[in-house]
């Protein structure tokens, strides 16, 4: 595994597509992540 931190817990799986990566993500878990104040 080459993913750390909160990505590792975020994404679930990932698919291979012509040029691109398609990242599935654990939709609880990404909704449950505190927001990020702006400066």
């Amino acid at each position: 595994s080459t993913m750390k931190g909160v990505a590792k817990e975020l994404i679930t799986g990932v698919h291979k597509l012509e040029g691109r990566l398609l990242l599935i993500l654990d939709i609880a878990k990404v909704v449950m992540v505190p927001q990020l104040k702006e400066v």
